[in-house]
């Protein structure tokens, strides 16, 4: 694929620098610099397809429909195809069979993960308290290996939209996002956008940086052994891939 590096000059900051002098603080200095980071940006010739498996419903969708409306996706030179599945662990089997590259995982079909049938590579948590429902967007094992960059653009694309899905004042929008691609009813769509705790990509990243992101998976895990619906506890890393969301957020 071929990608084109285009270097921002920051004209505007480069005037303020000159105008406020030699006495300006370290802070000004970081505070410069980081913006003209932020203004790099990357083209893509060619937009990569990626097809996405996920449940007509607004936990599913939020993120993934803003990430399309928004221009996320673009952004990050992918060209994204949907299929959609009705039950939870059917996501896995379409991405077994080779109709989609990644799909939605459910919190329940988390345990298909531990066993070693997916691994997710950007969480979605609802969080409330100390829990967290874990949810997120998985790939079969492997695809990783080959397929690292387009995960990360994903994840980024992703990150954007939760940090706009998120605030109540974007709920309105983006459940008619996601009734227009269910062909659902908007009102019953922004009725579950106000019933979840939705988090922002600052959040998450904060959680993956402490250790909290992995403890909720601990905990999840433990929940499946104790309930017998998982016989023996394996390695969080085995079945997450905190390195995709870490370079995302980067």
């Amino acid at each position: 694929m071929k990608k084109r590096i285009l270097a921002v000059m920051m004209t505007a900051a480069m005037v303020l620098g000159a105008l406020t002098g030699c006495g300006q603080s370290s802070k000004d200095d970081k505070t410069e610099s980081a913006t003209a980071a932020e203004t790099e940006t990357i083209s893509y010739d060619v937009l990569t397809q990626v097809r996405v498996g996920y449940m007509p419903n607004y936990e599913s969708l939020w993120e993934v429909a803003t990430a399309i409306n928004k221009g996320y996706f673009e952004e990050q030179g992918l060209d994204i195809k949907l299929s959609s599945f009705q039950v939870d662990e059917a996501g896995i089997g379409l991405m077994a069979s080779g109709s989609v590259d990644v799909a939605y995982i459910g919190a329940d079909v988390h345990k298909r993960c531990i066993e070693g049938a997916a691994q997710i590579f950007c969480s979605s948590l609802k969080v409330s308290g100390e829990t967290a429902d874990c949810q997120g967007w998985g790939c079969l094992p492997g695809y990783v290996e080959a397929n690292k960059d387009i995960l990360v653009r994903f994840t980024k694309a992703l990150y954007k939209a939760m940090d706009y899905g998120s605030q109540e004042a974007n709920y309105d929008e983006v459940a008619g996002y996601v009734a227009d691609i269910c062909g659902a009813d908007k009102a019953t769509e922004l009725e579950q956008a106000k019933e979840g705790n939705w988090i922002d990509s600052k959040t998450l990243l904060q959680y993956l940086g402490d250790g909290t992101l992995k403890k909720y998976y601990e905990s999840q895990q433990k929940n499946f052994i104790d309930a017998g619906d998982v016989d023996k506890k394996v390695p969080i890393e085995d079945y997450v891939l905190f390195d995709v969301m870490e370079e995302a957020g980067k």
